[in-house]
């Protein structure tokens, strides 16, 4: 078994999905929530600068909103709500309530640590409440230092069979080399991840076929022995 690689927060999200019922449709619900409080900062941030409000549908209607959220249930909902969130505060003033929501942001994406020089290199700005947020966002780690074993552990062990993604699957592949793995190896699972199944029977075609034109060829490279 493999522990997992999700952060803190969002474990917490997928646990409320299945306390809510342990169903697919439970833990979409819980992450079209979250795109719900992303699609109503966009509001609140629209009206304070002046904008039409209903310039959120360009982002409520996006096909990759729906398909993501709503169609796939991608928990990435859950940080984008908390980095919104965080946006909104800041615009209004609240940093340490920006430090807070952004702090939940890096626990559900460890990606959001970018905030951190960028909130570090804001002229005029004051950097106290960075540190809440460095503080926030390390507790759960200092306090269970596992998560972030289990992050590495995981990964190494996802780049030997990740092919569901397979647009990364080369670039973890090589950043981990798993077991020696070249980057030809990663190549090869990328295409094949990518290319529909086929019969048992095409399959031994297409490898015969293969086979006998490298037969072929190889009187171009190398001279066949004698019988």
């Amino acid at each position: 078994h493999l522990r997992t690689i999700y952060p803190p927060v969002t474990q917490k999200a997928f646990l409320l999905g299945a306390r809510l019922s342990p169903t697919l449709t439970a833990q979409k619900l819980v992450f079209v929530s979250a795109e719900l409080i992303v699609m109503a900062c966009l509001v609140v941030l629209l009206r304070l600068r002046g904008a039409n409000p209903l310039w959120v549908a360009a982002y409520a209607w996006h096909p990759l909103a729906v398909l993501e959220i709503a169609g796939s249930g991608h928990n990435d909902a859950v940080g984008l709500a908390c980095l919104w969130v965080g946006l909104v505060c800041w615009h209004v003033k609240r940093p340490a309530l920006a430090a807070v929501a952004w702090a939940g942001a890096f626990l559900s994406k460890y990606a959001t640590v970018i905030l951190a020089p960028w909130w570090w290199f804001r002229r005029g700005v004051s950097r106290r409440w960075l540190f809440l947020f460095g503080g926030l966002a390390a507790l759960p780690i200092v306090c269970c230092p596992s998560i972030l074993t289990a992050l590495f552990e995981s990964l190494s062990a996802m780049a030997a069979r990740f092919e569901s993604n397979s647009s990364i699957y080369v670039l973890l592949a090589t950043a981990v080399h798993h077991r020696g793995q070249p980057i030809q190896g990663g190549l090869q699972t990328a295409i094949k991840a990518q290319v529909p199944a086929q019969p048992r029977e095409q399959q031994l075609h297409h490898e015969r076929h293969h086979v006998a034109a490298q037969e072929e060829r190889v009187p171009d490279v190398l001279p066949r022995e004698k019988q």
